[in-house]
C-alpha cells in the first residue's frame, strides 16, 4: 500500500527531526518500532 509507505516516511522524517531533542527522539523511535 503506497499510503502506508508515505506514513512510514513521515514518521521517519519526524524521528530524524526529533533527534535534535533526545528525550522526544527516544519516545518517537519506540513508537515507530511498535508501529512496525
Amino acid at each position: 500500500m503506497e499510503l502506508k509507505q508515505e506514513l512510514m516516511s513521515v514518521f521517519f522524517l519526524l524521528a530524524v527531526a526529533l533527534q535534535k531533542m533526545p528525550n522526544l527522539a527516544i519516545i518517537n523511535v519506540d513508537e515507530i518500532v511498535i508501529i512496525r
